[in-house]
């Protein structure tokens, strides 16, 4: 959602777009006051402090290592590239004539909030050249990491956004960017932001041009409540919350609201006129989550003291339906061809199934209505009460060798959850996971992988393991009475070429005493 260009209303009052910077602002006010005074001279001077669209620039490589300085000017070029949209020109001058400096330091001082180094720091002067500096660590994090290219990208996008005006706390794309690897773009409200300030700048242009006041104040926000408390919802309600926005400042109060995730979703964007109110009523999409949920609406405004507020937004989704499997998801077939599964459904909401259809494995689907009691383990629920639908699978083809894997499909009436699947097993004995398992490349240096021997929902044990290879050994441990893990050990001692191993396990089932794998690696 773009935001409206602000700048100065027709009363001349001076309005400032959502997540400018205290420092745009007080440039402002300062060049109001200069106007106030009818010192013109001064109001000029204070106005070549902000923001052009054509910039002159200095880049100081001389703390780059050498072999990296022609890397990082491409990084810093493409991001130019980038900003092209904002900037109609960047030109490189000597560091005298320019209204940003970028130089660069091997480690930069601690930030406020913990020991990792800053990223980049800025230097705003109150003269004409350089209006900021911007010196950008080469090192990063804890661990000292050196910055590379998407670093530098992020460091000279993050210092072009605050030259243009935008608040640290604003927007993703202006706050700094001070561990390895965090990097965002401009987005469509930075972009708005930057245009709002543009438009405010050439304003108060013509009004120093014409010699004609400009009136300024400082916009103060008051957000009620500070957290949202919706309580318990069902999954794929859309639940509206009401939070009342107050400015108590003496300048209008613009502001921008939007989720911390797709989940909450904000408003339009806003301007409020100083002492007025705003009720705004987001909302919450409960759709894809379930549990005890804690979100958040992000209110950006054009307050300098508080350019962002973050709003936790609280609820607990109760699952429309769950897919409950008091025997587990797997078709054991040594003992039967079939199995019930429950399709369960939150009480007064209808969920009426259209279709039904089993892909991947030969199976009929026969659905009833079913009303009882079962545990929810998934959910820590103990058995209780429950009603929904009962799903009765009947494996109706040959014997599945091995392991398979289907999806059961249910198309519904609802106009959130047209379709809803849930996985299934079909399985023949014990089944090894992979049954071919494939090392990779080997050399002199000792190597192991693992795999696992399973038969969901009914016990075994393994008695032995034989290699066809001494290269090759293994050992095992049971993980639970129905699964066993193979760790599978090469000794580092082979020659040049394939390297295969024949595994034998023997296990206490007098009706499959033996589970083969294959091991596979090479030699280069």
């Amino acid at each position: 959602m773009f935001l409206p260009l602000l700048g100065l209303f027709a009363s001349d009052v001076v309005t400032f777009a959502p997540g400018t910077s205290a420092e745009f602002q007080d440039t402002v006010r300062q060049v109001s006051a200069s106007m106030e005074k009818g010192d013109k001279a001064k109001a000029t001077r204070l106005l070549n402090l902000l923001p052009t669209k054509s910039v002159t620039y200095s880049w100081d490589e001389k703390a780059i290592p050498a072999a990296m300085r022609a890397d990082f000017a491409k990084a810093r070029d493409r991001m130019f590239r980038e900003m092209t949209a904002v900037f109609a020109t960047l030109t490189k001058v000597p560091a005298a004539q320019a209204q940003v400096q970028f130089s660069f330091a091997p480690v930069l001082g601690k930030r406020p909030q913990d020991a990792n180094p800053l990223g980049v720091a800025l230097f705003f002067n109150e003269k004409a050249t350089p209006r900021m500096e911007a010196v950008i660590g080469l090192k990063r994090g804890m661990k000292g990491q050196t910055i590379d290219l998407d670093d530098v990208r992020g460091a000279v996008r993050y210092a072009l956004a605050r030259y243009l005006g935008l608040s640290e706390q604003a927007q993703a794309a202006s706050q700094r960017p001070d561990l390895p690897g965090q990097t965002w773009p401009l987005t469509n409200n930075d972009f708005s932001a930057i245009a709002g300030n543009f438009k405010l700048v050439d304003s108060l242009r013509k009004a120093i041009q014409e010699n004609k006041p400009v009136a300024t104040g400082v916009p103060q926000i008051s957000i009620d409540p500070a957290v949202i408390e919706i309580g318990e919802v069902t999954q794929g309600d859309k639940v509206p919350f009401s939070v009342q926005i107050t400015n108590t400042g003496t300048a209008p109060l613009s502001y921008v609201t939007k989720g911390d995730c797709g989940c909450v979703v904000g408003t339009p964007p806003g301007v409020i006129a100083p002492g007025g109110v705003a009720l705004i009523r987001p909302h919450v999409d409960s759709t894809e989550y379930v549990g005890k949920l804690v979100k958040a609406l992000i209110v950006t405004t054009n307050d300098p003291e508080r350019p962002t507020i973050t709003i936790p937004v609280k609820l607990n989704v109760k699952p429309l339906y769950r897919f409950l499997t008091p025997q587990g998801s797997t078709i054991l077939l040594d003992d039967s061809k079939t199995k019930d599964i429950y399709l369960v459904l939150a009480d007064g909401r209808p969920l009426n199934i259209l279709q039904v259809r089993f892909d991947g494995i030969p199976i009929k689907v026969t659905p009833t209505e079913w009303e009882g009691e079962l545990p929810d383990p998934g959910l820590n629920e103990p058995s209780k009460k429950r009603k929904g639908l009962k799903l009765h699978l009947e494996v109706t083809g040959e014997t599945i060798p091995g392991r398979a894997m289907g999806s059961l499909t249910l198309i519904t009436d609802h106009d959130r959850f047209r379709v809803i699947t849930t996985t299934i097993y079909a399985q023949t004995g014990i089944v090894a996971s992979p049954d071919d398992l494939y090392i990779g490349a080997l050399g002199s240096v000792p190597k192991s992988s693992t795999l696992s021997l399973s038969r969901p929902g009914k016990a075994f044990k393994v008695l032995g393991v034989e290699s066809d290879n001494p290269r090759v050994t293994a050992t095992f441990e049971a993980l639970r009475p129905d699964e066993v893990r193979l760790k599978v050990e090469y000794d580092g001692k082979a020659t040049t070429g394939d390297v295969v191993a024949k595994l034998k396990v023997k296990t206490d089932d007098p009706k499959q005493p033996v589970v083969r794998v294959t091991v596979r690696g090479f030699v280069p």
